[in-house]
């Protein structure tokens, strides 16, 4: 079985701005879109967000953060309409600010 190195055996060759920028590439390839949802899935999350503030219910949030899908839990203790925007009361006492076109999932 042949074991090449892949790159590795090529990165000597290579003038150090180009290594950086293939390790930049890779890391790059390794993160996720951003979410992009359809009127359906806006309207089911807009319905699980105002559910979820008026009964004061702990929900589990998705989160798209650069490049990574982040998971909080915790109350909503505000929607804001005009900032798009909603806050929420982590479990650890902490409150976060969340655009509402961050957001992935609600459960």
């Amino acid at each position: 079985m042949l074991r090449d190195r892949g790159t590795m055996k090529w990165t000597s060759l290579m003038l150090p701005e180009h290594v950086e920028m293939m390790k930049e590439m890779w890391e790059e390839d390794g993160k996720l879109l951003p979410p992009t949802l359809d009127e359906q899935a806006l309207s089911e999350l807009n319905e699980a967000c105002i559910e979820a503030y008026e009964n004061q219910t702990l929900v589990k949030i998705t989160v798209y953060s650069k490049g990574e899908l982040k998971q909080l839990e915790g109350k909503i203790t505000h929607l804001i309409p005009q900032e798009q925007s909603l806050r929420i009361l982590t479990v650890t006492g902490n409150t976060k600010a969340i655009g509402i076109r961050h957001i992935y999932n609600i459960d």
